[in-house]
């Protein structure tokens, strides 16, 4: 079968995001400082359940998962991102614009009061040691922990030294190039473990088993090639993951 999504497709690969925030739902606090989305029940019954997620590019392609999921069970969806800006505490090494951004989606969120905030914990690096917790991550979660809201942190994907997307044009799907050993790209361990053992609302979600074998992660898994570019999955790809974001956030959240 023919390889999906194609070149001609890649620039609108990313996560699907909903329709723009009312200003109740946060679309002022964040106005000039990043981009507020909103996903709820489209027949017009009250949300079972209110999600916040917070943060960059990599938060925003786990929305094709996130709100296709919320769609199935009733939930509602909010999501503040802002570009290049991990979410992470107020200390944390950060442009100012990322460190306004943070605190004016930090405050919106509470404001909301969700049933749980969702966030990326672990940043993906292109060379050795390959992952690292976002620094102050944990500083960031503390207001919601402390307001009684669970945390999600969702693992990172892995990141690559090249265009992934480009290795499949220029050699194939099958090439070592195209295959990178796990070892190479994650951890062997998560480390959000070690955070989530110290809090009991920061729930952790891995997806590793669905970005890698036991050996090596592909750029392409079936007909379906899972990387835009370097370190952002197609929004084609996140799709299939769906089945499985929704069963481990339920698992993690009790619901």
């Amino acid at each position: 079968m023919p390889l999906i999504p194609t070149g001609a497709e890649r620039e609108s690969e990313w996560g699907e995001t909903g329709l723009p925030c009312s200003p109740e739902e946060g679309a002022e606090a964040l106005a000039g400082l990043g981009d507020c989305w909103s996903v709820g029940p489209t027949d017009g019954s009250a949300p079972t359940r209110t999600l916040v997620v917070i943060g960059d590019s990599h938060a925003m392609q786990l929305l094709t998962p996130v709100t296709r999921a919320a769609e199935r069970q009733g939930w509602s969806v909010v999501s503040y991102l802002r570009m290049g800006c991990r979410y992470t505490g107020p200390a944390a090494p950060v442009d100012e614009d990322c460190a306004a951004f943070n605190a004016a989606a930090r405050d919106a969120a509470l404001a909301r009061d969700p049933d749980a905030v969702v966030t990326v914990g672990t940043r993906s690096l292109p060379a050795a040691p390959h992952e690292e917790l976002v620094e102050g991550w944990e500083e960031g979660a503390a207001p919601f922990l402390d307001a009684g809201v669970p945390v999600v942190a969702f693992r990172d994907n892995p990141r690559f030294p090249f265009d992934m997307f480009e290795c499949v044009e220029t050699y194939g799907a099958g090439h070592p190039r195209c295959n990178v050993p796990r070892e190479q790209a994650l951890q062997g361990t998560d480390p959000l473990l070690e955070v989530a053992a110290r809090h009991e609302d920061v729930r952790v979600v891995d997806l590793t088993d669905r970005l890698c074998t036991e050996d090596v992660c592909p750029a392409v898994v079936g007909n379906i090639v899972v990387y835009r570019d370097l370190d952002h999955l197609t929004s084609t790809y996140a799709a299939t993951l769906t089945p499985d974001v929704e069963q481990r956030l339920r698992a993690a959240l009790g619901w």
